[in-house]
Order: C-alpha cells, then sequence, then structure tokens
C-alpha cells in the first residue's frame, strides 16, 4: 500500500541560499515499510539527512541517499529507510531531521499521519440461546472494524474477564473470540469490548445481556379455527407473544408440563415488540398430553408462560335451549338452539326440518370450540310435546340431548277455589283458577264419580296487574243431587302434569249438638245450622275523594255450615257478579263456625246513588238476610252548610249543620273583629242521610256584652261563608231634672234652622227674576 500524503515545512534561508521543502511519503508491503524523506529545491548542495525513531537515533545500514539535479539551479535529494511494520502498525513515530546552512529542519511521520484518523467499529456477538442452553462454554466475540491493528480487552463493571482469547485481524478487521464457562456468563448482566490503538485512543462498546421490556410480556396459545378442518392427522397451535423484550427468544410447546416440540428461535429486532409462532402435534401425541401451553424463555432464568388450554380431547358438551318467543303476531315457529363445545364438535338435529341454521363458530380462551345451531320447529309439532333431540360427535365421542315443551315449561303452581251457592232450583259450583299461563290447564268437572261438562264457555284469562291471571268455571248442579251430598269436583291439569290437582265439594250436614242427644233414637233434629252475623264497612271520605276505585266490604261470620251464597244489590236490584268478589269459606274459630267476606268495586268515574245491600242466603235463614249502606257519596258531594245562631244565657251557641264535605272553620267575630275568648267547637259528626253537623260554643257574662256591641259567627266552607249576627238593643235612660230645658232647646234649634232655609230660598227666587227681565228688555 502507497499513500501520497505530504507534509511540507518552510525554512528561511539566507540570501542567495534555497532552503529545502520537506516531505515524507510511505509504501507498505508484507513484513516492511519503507519511508522516503524528499528535499525538494534546495542550494548550496551541502545538506545532511537523520532519521530518529521516536526520539532514538534510527541506524539503517541499508539507508538509501540520493543528490539530484535537473539542470536547474537547485537540487533534489531522496532518503529512503526500511522499517519494521509491526512498530508502524503499532504508530510508532518516524522523525526525518535535515541539516542545511548549518540550520536544522525536521518533519515526522507515523501511520496515524498517513492515514485519515476515524473511531473503529466495534460490534460485539453474544452467543446463541441454543448454545446457552446447551454448552458447557460459550463464546462471545468482539469485531474492530479499522486500518489499525487495534488491542482488544475484556471488562464486566471494570474488572477484566479472564478466559480463552482467540485474536484473529484479517484485512482491516480485527476479531477477538472470549470463550468463558456458562455459569460465568448466566451470572452476567453486561459485557464490555474494549478496543485500544495509538491512533485513536481508547473505545469500548458493551453489550447488555438480558434485554427488558418496558411492559410484562404476555404469552397466549390458540387454536385457527381456518385450520380445524383440515386436521385430520395433527392439530395446529399458535403462540402468540405481545410486549416482548428484543433479542434471541426461544418458542417451545408444552403439555401436561412437558416439552413436545423442538424450540424455535427468534431473534426480535429493536422496535418489534410481537411474535406469532406456529407448531403442528401428530394426533398419537394428544391422546397423552391434553393441557398444552406455550413458552417464551429469554435465558435460563427468564421465562413466560400462557395460560394452560382446557381439556381439548374430553368429550364434547352440549348445551340445548329453547329460545323465548317474541310473541310477534303470526309466529308458527318455536325456535331450538343447540350449543357445543369441544375440540371440533359437530351438531345433528332429531327432527327432518328443513329450517336449520349454523349461528356461530368460534374459539374459546381454553383453546375449545364452541359451535352453535339453531332449528326452528312448527308450533303445532312444539305443542304436542314432541321430543327434539340434538346429537353432538366429536373425536369419537357422541352426546345427546333431548327437549320437549314440558321441558322448559315447568308445571305452573295455581291456586284453585271452588265454591258454591244453594240457592234456586239449581246449585252454581264455580271453580276459579289463579297463577300464570292459564292456557296451559284444564279443567274438567265431576259429578260423583261422571264427568260433566259445565254450560257455560270457559272465557279467556284475565289478566291482572300483578302479573297473574285468573280463570272461572260455572256447573249447575241441580239441588236434587246437591240435596243429597253428593260430591263435585273440580279437576285442574297442566298439559305437562302427570296428575290432575283436584278440589271437591259437597251440601254441608248440620252440627250435631251434644245438648241435643236423644235418650233412645237419633234424628234431624241433632243437627242444627248456625245463623250468619253481617257487618259491613264503607269507605273513608279520602278513598271516595280519591282517583281510584273504592270498595264496599260486607262481612259475614259465625255461620254454620259452609254453603251460602252472597251477593249485591242496589235499590233491591240484584248487582252483576262482575261487580263483586267473595272470598272463599274459611273457619273463623275453634268451634268451627265458618266466615267470609265479599267486596264490592264501586267506580268513582261514574257514581252510583242509592242504597247498596249485601244478601246473604244460608240454610239457618227463612229468608235471605242483608245489610245495607246508604247515602254513599253524600259526605263528599258538596252541600252548603245551613247556620243558626241560638243565644244562652251566658253563652252563644253557632249550629252548621247539613253540610258536606266535612271539611269547616267557625270563627267568632266582635264588631267585624276575630275574637276567640271562651269559644270552643266540636268536631264534625255524620249524620244519617251523610251530611255533616258542627256547634261551636262562645262563653261570656251577661255584664261583659256592652249595648250596642255585635256577635257574628262566620261559617267558612268549600262551597262559601255563611255568617249569622246578633246585637244587643241600646237602652235610653230619661233624667227628669233635665228634661224641659232638654226639649226647649231642640226645638229652638229646629225653628232657627227652618227660618234661614226660607229666607235664603226667597233671595234666590227674587234674583233670579230680576236677571231674566233684564235680558228680555235688552233683545
Amino acid at each position: 500500500m502507497e499513500n501520497s500524503n505530504f507534509a511540507k515545512l518552510k525554512a528561511r534561508t539566507p540570501q542567495n541560499a534555497i532552503k529545502p521543502n520537506i516531505s515524507i511519503s510511505s509504501r507498505e508491503t508484507d513484513s516492511t515499510v519503507e519511508l522516503l524523506c524528499w528535499l525538494d529545491k534546495f542550494y548550496p548542495k551541502e545538506i545532511k539527512v537523520m532519521w530518529y525513531e521516536g526520539e532514538t537515533l534510527f541506524n539503517d545500514e541499508k539507508h538509501n541517499f540520493n543528490i539530484f539535479n535537473k539542470g536547474e539551479k537547485a537540487f533534489f535529494a531522496r532518503s529512503q529507510i526500511s522499517i519494521n511494520a509491526k512498530k508502524w502498525n503499532e504508530g510508532t513515530e518516524f522523525i526525518c531531521e535535515v541539516e542545511h546552512q548549518s540550520k536544522s529542519v525536521r518533519q515526522s511521520w507515523s501511520k496515524c499521519k498517513d492515514t485519515p484518523t476515524s473511531k473503529p467499529i466495534i460490534r460485539l456477538e453474544k452467543p446463541s440461546l441454543a448454545a446457552t442452553l446447551a454448552d458447557s462454554e460459550v463464546t462471545v466475540s468482539c469485531v474492530v472494524e479499522s486500518v489499525f491493528n487495534a488491542e482488544v480487552s475484556w471488562h464486566n463493571d471494570r474488572k477484566p474477564i479472564t478466559g480463552k482469547v482467540n485474536a484473529m485481524r484479517y484485512e482491516m478487521t480485527t476479531v477477538n473470540n472470549l470463550t468463558i464457562p456458562n455459569s460465568t456468563w448466566n451470572n452476567l448482566k453486561t459485557i464490555t469490548c474494549e478496543a485500544k490503538h495509538q491512533c485513536f485512543g481508547t473505545e469500548t462498546k458493551t453489550l447488555k445481556i438480558i434485554e427488558s421490556s418496558p411492559k410484562t410480556p404476555t404469552v397466549e396459545i390458540r387454536r385457527v379455527l381456518a385450520d380445524m378442518p383440515q386436521e385430520e392427522e395433527s392439530t395446529v397451535f399458535e403462540c402468540v407473544a405481545r410486549d416482548l423484550p428484543s433479542g434471541e427468544l426461544s418458542v417451545t410447546l408444552h403439555a401436561n408440563n412437558s416439552q413436545i416440540s423442538e424450540a424455535q428461535y427468534v431473534d426480535l429486532p429493536k422496535g418489534l415488540d410481537s411474535l406469532t409462532t406456529r407448531f403442528t402435534v401428530p394426533k398419537k401425541d394428544p391422546a397423552k398430553a391434553q393441557h398444552f401451553t406455550c413458552q417464551i424463555l429469554q435465558s435460563p432464568s427468564t421465562w413466560w408462560n400462557s395460560k394452560s388450554t382446557g381439556n381439548l380431547f374430553d368429550a364434547p358438551s352440549v348445551e340445548l335451549s329453547v329460545v323465548p318467543s317474541t310473541n310477534e303476531p303470526g309466529s308458527t315457529a318455536q325456535k331450538i338452539l343447540c350449543s357445543a363445545t369441544g375440540f371440533y364438535p359437530k351438531i345433528t338435529w332429531s327432527t327432518k326440518s328443513s329450517n336449520q341454521k349454523s349461528i356461530e363458530r368460534a374459539v374459546k380462551a381454553d383453546g375449545r370450540v364452541k359451535v352453535s345451531s339453531e332449528i326452528a320447529v312448527l308450533q303445532q309439532e312444539w305443542n304436542k310435546a314432541d321430543t327434539i333431540a340434538c346429537q353432538v360427535s366429536d373425536q369419537g365421542f357422541s352426546v345427546q340431548k333431548d327437549v320437549n315443551i314440558c321441558a322448559v315449561t315447568p308445571v305452573q303452581e295455581v291456586h284453585i277455589y271452588l265454591s258454591a251457592s244453594s240457592i234456586s232450583a239449581e246449585i252454581v259450583v264455580t271453580c276459579l283458577l289463579v297463577g300464570h299461563k292459564l292456557n296451559d290447564f284444564s279443567i274438567t268437572w265431576k259429578v260423583g264419580n261422571i264427568n260433566t261438562s259445565p254450560e257455560d264457555i270457559i272465557q279467556p284469562p284475565t289478566d291482572h296487574k300483578n302479573g297473574t291471571q285468573s280463570v272461572c268455571s260455572v256447573l249447575h248442579v241441580p239441588a236434587v243431587k246437591w240435596n243429597v251430598y253428593m260430591t263435585v269436583s273440580c279437576e285442574v291439569k297442566h298439559f305437562c302434569a302427570k296428575t290432575p290437582e283436584k278440589r271437591t265439594i259437597s251440601k254441608t250436614r248440620g252440627k250435631w249438638s251434644p245438648k241435643d242427644r236423644p235418650l233412645i233414637t237419633y234424628s234431624s233434629s241433632l243437627f242444627r245450622n248456625k245463623e250468619p252475623k253481617m257487618g259491613s264497612t264503607r269507605p273513608s271520605d279520602e278513598d271516595l275523594s280519591g282517583i281510584h276505585n273504592v270498595t264496599l266490604l260486607c262481612l259475614i261470620e259465625g255461620f254454620y255450615p259452609a254453603d251460602i251464597s252472597v251477593h249485591w244489590e242496589l235499590d233491591g236490584k240484584q248487582m252483576s257478579a262482575s261487580r263483586f268478589t267473595n272470598s272463599p269459606v274459611g273457619n273463623l274459630s275453634d268451634s268451627g263456625d265458618y266466615s267470609m267476606h265479599s267486596a264490592l268495586i264501586l267506580p268513582v268515574l261514574n257514581r252510583e246513588y242509592g242504597t247498596f245491600a249485601c244478601v246473604v242466603i244460608h240454610d239457618s235463614l227463612k229468608n235471605p238476610k242483608s245489610t245495607t249502606i246508604n247515602n254513599m257519596f253524600a259526605s263528599v258531594n258538596e252541600h252548603a252548610p245551613s247556620v243558626k245562631l241560638l243565644q244562652g244565657q251566658d253563652e252563644l251557641v253557632c249550629l252548621a249543620y247539613g253540610y258536606s264535605p266535612s271539611a269547616i272553620n267557625i270563627t267568632w267575630l266582635l264588631n267585624n273583629v276575630a275574637t276567640q275568648r271562651n269559644s270552643s267547637s266540636s268536631s264534625s259528626a255524620r249524620g244519617p242521610d251523610g251530611k255533616f253537623t258542627i256547634q261551636s260554643h262562645l262563653k261570656m257574662q251577661a255584664l261583659d256584652w256592652v249595648p250596642g256591641d255585635t256577635y257574628t259567627c262566620l261559617v267558612q266552607h268549600i262551597t262559601g261563608s255563611v255568617t249569622q249576627t246578633v246585637s244587643k238593643t241600646e237602652t235610653i235612660y230619661f233624667d227628669e231634672n233635665k228634661s224641659v230645658d232638654t226639649v226647649l232647646d231642640q226645638a229652638e234649634e229646629n225653628w232657627n234652622m227652618a227660618c234661614a232655609f226660607i229666607v235664603l230660598f226667597i233671595i234666590s227666587l227674587l234674583y233670579g227674576c230680576s236677571v231674566t227681565l233684564i235680558k228680555v228688555k235688552t233683545v
């Protein structure tokens, strides 16, 4: 290699002398380096050249020195020496010194000046992850790219690392390999390569053994849905990792905590923090290994595992459910949903319906596959309680689940009330059902053991605000059968129930009394009926004034036997049975007497006036018994009060009566000023006509009532205000001593006033006449 870089120095010379220009160049061979010192255009010819190695005179037997003259007035010279290439490469400095005209000029040269100085490029190559896991020793390499043959050393936290070193030089590259035990390598966090040379000084490069990640890496194992139809001989898993550190990582598949795959090594560059690796597992292996995990390993001491899959090759699980009906008009099909979870399950239906569709196929977090299929069964077929089967096959397993309308429609609880009314020639037996979805129930009547059909058509269920429904079935039983104590039964059966629920009723025999025990024989007189006691409660005024319907309640108690008929009448006319509700008959006390109640609903928006009667018919009564309620709404209709003011010896009494509603206020006024002294008012009292009466008392002494004072009773009501007033007459007292003078004085005053009035009237009349005459003459 030959370089043509020159260093020039100019020196001052005496007059008529020419100083030499000095330049040095080098030429490298395999083992030596030739240095050339050029002296250009100097005069006179006498000149001396010496070489120094550093500050030591360099002795070279092969020193070649020549002087030339090219026909000019100046001379040229060349000095050439050969030096050791090793010293040259180490950067040793050589000096060419020239003596001319008693003056000395020198120029230094070295490889550092011959070659442009630049920092070396250092690369560290750590051992592969596979080597750190398998070998007992590992080798780390430091590659220095520079024209200078640098000296390389190894450090860790500024402490030298000892080991086997192998150094090599290739053209402009120096490679230094350090071999150390695996245990030493695994204990290191960083390692530093130091390159040192006289030309560029010291340069270092530090390698971080294990890269860190700002986030905790996450690893997930999953199956790809697209691969599953082809998974006849093998199973494909994907290992997906995120937030990974850069560097070399190994990915392995484990089954039951044992590695079952070859490690796949991935060198993750900086800026990329995720990877996806696929593994294929033959079918022969899954039978033994059923729980799979993925492992990402960075070093023997650092790794991350995924969550374990489920038992992929276990028998499939099946869920069969009925899709809730939307209750859309015209809906004629019932939808059934079958969901299966397994390795890769397949669903088949027992019905031949063509209206089938697959609505889901997905891989769950545990690696098992969930498939769902929906079928629409005709409503007629569904209501027949036909069984619909969903069969699932997977990995040689076969699982089946069945469903029908009864399996998803539990037998509803229903309350059954059976009552009979013993009036007229036919007995009316009523079977009342209260519950939910009453259309699913059937009602069967029996008189004795013979099925009997009700004459009335059963109406559709009635919906109530609390979410329940009610259905009523009525059977007319001839009195002939009833009076011989024949049993009447109402059997209610849910279409999914195995047995019906039964209620029975019959005419109750009279109650036997021990005190009527005969001496020889028994007769019907031993059994006595007990007459019911009746009472009624009317709604409060607050309820009557409200916006909701009100209820009249009739209480019947202490009767025996239990057969009883209760209805309501308005002004002697029987009201519809839909207007009132009779409770079931129950035992009132230990004596065995019965009680019940009946509630009549009165609409507030359509008030009915008249006499309401609760009528009871019972075997103990020769004639129907009733309790009446009159003037139902009189207490809330607006009626103005009538007011009377009564005077007693020591008090005034203000009486207001015939008013409604009951809210009223009475105030006492003395000479139009309110006074409440010694006053008290009673509470409003309801009268038989439903209207109210109230009285207010004002206590007073006769001496306190000054003549001319006026007492007023002010009654304020929603209909208006009413007042009644009373006052004490003024008394004129006659004084015999002053009576004559008083009369004369008054007569004189009256005469004087009359005279004055007459005089003024005459004057005004004369004045008016004179003025009129003057105006007429002028005209």
